[in-house]
């Protein structure tokens, strides 16, 4: 029984060695050792392989493609390849570029697919994903054109956070070019995307999210579905761009995700406290970019400010309000009645929003 499901799965057991196998059956030369720290569990389950790429679509995406175009998949943690295998073979023209931290995996996944990356439909990247470009300057000025198409991955726990900001990010910038992404992560992770306004997971991830996104539950995934076994169960989620927001994002500013952030993370600081006394606070000050009206004197400049973040949150109807029982739309209001007011904020600058 062991040695059935290992073979299924893409292992075997010989000698004391563990091998990776292809569809093929072919043998890899000594799988590493997996690392916990580095959330490596590998997904062992063919059903549940299955039902992400069939979540992604994939076939469909393509068919309305012209038939010399290419369907461009980002694959993050590829590990041994089995979901890459699974992704390559939903149709010819998907290419997949599988971004891999682990340079044992890397030489795994070049072995396991010499023919696919010679044929050019697979690209294997070492690289960590948190310098990983997402996209480079030509693409941005480009005719709104993404380097990636979708994003299928089962990725790292520890990384979670990280790729749905990122992922979140592009899909403003790419917001009808950009299909979806399918992610396998911790179950209480895709809960806290799935959150509502003033249930008990909203929070700014769940905001910024739904600012460009619609989020959906796939499948649950026990943790019996990993090898090695992780500690907590799993949920395949499927991100779609919004068809429409209302208010619309504005086109103009490539920065206003990270502006929108910038408030989330003030409105979430402290989940207790109204909206009126976090944007009050000193931490808010001090990210805020007045505009040239606003009085410039120390003393006149904190009593303009403090009218002035009244007077957008009365415009609002937010004064009383807690952000986790803001939703998006009035979340953008705000940013907008601030930015009427003669306030802007500073943009986001962490690592979740390198393009």
């Amino acid at each position: 029984m062991a040695l059935r499901l290992h073979a299924r799965l893409g292992f075997a057991l010989s000698s004391g060695r563990r091998w990776a196998s292809t569809s093929n059956v072919s043998r890899l030369r000594n799988t590493p050792h997996l690392k916990r720290k580095l959330g490596q569990h590998l997904l062992v389950s063919d059903s549940i392989l299955d039902q992400i790429v069939a979540a992604a679509a994939l076939p469909q995406l393509a068919a309305s493609r012209p038939d010399d175009a290419k369907l461009r998949v980002l694959e993050i943690g590829p590990g041994t390849g089995n979901l890459t295998s699974a992704l390559l073979a939903a149709d010819p023209k998907v290419h997949v570029h599988a971004v891999e931290f682990d340079e044992r995996m890397v030489e795994q996944l070049q072995f396991r697919f010499q023919a696919e990356i010679t044929a050019g439909s697979l690209v294997v990247e070492h690289s960590d994903f948190e310098t990983f470009q997402f996209a480079d300057e030509a693409e941005l000025h480009a005719a709104n054109e993404p380097r990636f198409d979708a994003c299928v991955a089962n990725i790292p726990y520890q990384l979670s956070s990280l790729v749905v900001s990122r992922l979140s990010n592009y899909l403003h910038l790419f917001p009808t070019r950009f299909s979806c992404a399918v992610l396998l992560v911790q179950d209480e992770f895709a809960l806290r995307l799935l959150a509502q306004p003033g249930e008990r997971n909203y929070s700014r991830l769940s905001a910024n999210t739904a600012l460009v996104a619609d989020v959906e539950s796939v499948v649950a995934v026990p943790r019996k579905h990993f090898l090695p076994p992780p500690k907590v169960d799993s949920r395949v989620i499927k991100l779609t761009p919004r068809a429409a927001v209302e208010p619309e994002l504005p086109t103009n500013d490539q920065l206003f995700f990270r502006k929108f952030d910038a408030l989330l993370r003030i409105g979430f600081q402290r989940k207790n406290k109204t909206l009126r006394a976090l944007l009050l606070s000193r931490t808010a000050r001090s990210q805020y970019i007045l505009a040239k009206d606003v009085v410039q004197s120390d003393e006149d400049e904190k009593q303009a400010v403090t009218e002035r973040v009244e007077a957008a949150l009365a415009a609002c109807g937010l004064a009383s309000n807690r952000a986790v029982k803001v939703p998006v739309t009035e979340f953008m209001a705000l940013l907008q009645a601030l930015r009427d007011h003669g306030i802007e904020l500073k943009p986001s600058t962490t690592r979740h929003f390198q393009e």
